[in-house]
């Protein structure tokens, strides 16, 4: 017979078997903790599922769409909801029609400038008016090639923006659609229906 230490498995054994009762209540007391532990775990988690789904429908409500994103995807982490995916998904949507029209107003920002600085000329005795014109013709013919663009063509303020400009250069034919593409997209626009004379 060869003499080695006791090992763990038989020292556990021996302090069970002297020890039965304690080593029971342990065992049920952690049995409880961790029971007890995942309920309150489930429900805290539920607790912050609710708080950020109502920011998200709030944040909803009141446009603030960066806002729907952030704590509906936060709540979606947690556990799916239908109403929560459509309002994070029509977030998304908003904001990236925020930002092409951003980037449609950066883009016109030039040519409305060109136009309400050329526009002082008519009231120059002998400015070259034509002159100035001609800059805002080749920037409406360039607006032309953008509105080929889809980012661009949704945009009513590029109509209607190369409408007044054509009306401003004196071309009626080429501004009347570009206005009706600017009513059409956007009919709470009041400039189109003024250079088109229903204002």
């Amino acid at each position: 017979v060869m003499a080695r230490p006791p090992s763990v498995a038989y020292r556990a054994g021996r302090w069970v078997r002297k020890r039965g009762r304690w080593a029971g209540a342990i065992a049920a007391a952690v049995l409880i903790a961790a029971i007890g532990g995942w309920a309150w775990n489930r429900k805290a988690r539920e607790k912050t599922f609710d708080d950020l789904r109502s920011r998200a429908l709030q944040a909803r409500r009141t446009g603030d769409w960066n806002q729907v994103v952030a704590q509906g995807e936060a709540a979606l982490r947690i556990r799916g909801d239908g109403e929560l995916e459509a309002a994070t998904r029509e977030a998304r949507s908003r904001l990236r029609e925020d930002a092409e029209s951003r980037s449609v107003a950066e883009r016109l920002r030039p040519l409305e400038d060109l136009m309400r600085d050329t526009r002082l000329f008519f009231y120059i005795r002998n400015a070259n008016v034509r002159e100035k014109l001609d800059v805002v013709e080749r920037s409406l013919v360039e607006l032309e090639g953008w509105l080929r663009d889809p980012a661009f063509s949704r945009s009513g303020r590029a109509w209607r923006t190369l409408g007044v400009g054509w009306h401003f250069v004196g071309d009626e034919s080429r501004a009347e659609p570009a206005l009706e593409n600017a009513i059409a997209l956007d009919p709470r626009v009041s400039r189109p229906w003024a250079n088109r004379g229903f204002a």
